[in-house]
């Protein structure tokens, strides 16, 4: 966050229109990445339509994804308590075919979010620290950088050989992170609003309104969950 405080217009165009509302660690991970490629003002428009397009293809994916799940699995009583249980609801309709598709938009979805997570806490540890940080620096430069990310995928094949199952702990971790939401987003909520660092990219009425519902919304949710376990 300081890093991001040193330039209004970096902040304009990643934390305003890039944070994932469940996913707080998303904010180190664009701010880094928008210092690294040096964006400024004319990236907004770009920012922007990944955003829209971006966030827009993900909800109604897995919205689709409920729906195939509850049409398909649901009559074989199949609760979809494992990643691989779920490629049956395309593997059914589609064939083989289905089924293929299914594995590679899951090698796809976990290979990016292991490396903006792995990437994310390099950054976030780097900047704490104030030490060197950045994929255009060399391993060298950037040792300790880079001896962080290579702990966390060692912590996380660690994790993967115990046998702990991948799709019930992201399922813990994101009630966890949606109980927190108000307190983290709280102050992140402020600087959204704060005109001395956004200027005229401050949010407006729609945008404050719809964060806060969803804050809601999302602690809720959890709070239902936890009471469920």
């Amino acid at each position: 966050m300081v890093n991001c405080c040193k330039n209004a217009k970096i902040v304009s165009s990643s934390c305003v229109n890039h944070y994932d509302i469940r996913s707080c660690y998303l904010l180190f991970f664009y701010s880094s990445g928008a210092l690294e490629e040096h964006w400024n003002r004319s990236s907004l428009l770009l920012n922007n339509v990944t955003a829209i397009v971006g966030m827009g293809f993900g909800s109604l994916g897995s919205i689709a994804l409920v729906f195939l799940g509850a049409m398909v699995l649901q009559p074989l009583n199949i609760t979809s308590s494992m990643l691989g249980e779920l490629g049956l609801a395309m593997a059914k309709p589609l064939g083989p075919i289905g089924a293929v598709l299914y594995a590679v938009a899951l090698f796809g979805t976990c290979l990016g979010a292991a490396l903006e997570v792995s990437l994310s806490i390099g950054y976030q540890t780097a900047q704490i620290f104030g030490w060197e940080w950045g994929e255009d620096k060399t391993p060298r430069e950037a040792a300790r950088y880079n001896l962080v990310l290579l702990m966390v995928m060692l912590v996380v094949v660690a994790i993967g050989f115990v046998g702990i199952d991948p799709l019930q702990l992201s399922l813990f971790a994101s009630t966890l992170i949606a109980l927190f939401l108000p307190i983290s987003l709280l102050p992140f909520l402020i600087f959204m609003n704060d005109a001395k660092y956004l200027r005229d990219k401050t949010n407006g009425w729609f945008s404050n309104s719809a964060t806060i519902c969803i804050v809601i919304l999302a602690f809720v949710v959890a709070l239902v969950g936890v009471s469920a376990v």
